[in-house]
């Protein structure tokens, strides 16, 4: 069972893969400051 994961996403537009995942796929998240967000799965 696998109980955590690790992940970065480089992406060209930060951004918008931010509100992607919080917005769309709604995973709920932490602002871990810089623009830096902790997503939970």
């Amino acid at each position: 069972m696998i109980s955590g994961a690790h992940v970065i996403i480089y992406s060209k537009d930060a951004d918008a893969d931010r509100a992607f995942f919080r917005d769309v796929l709604q995973f709920p998240a932490v602002d871990a400051g810089r623009g830096w967000l902790i997503f939970a799965l």
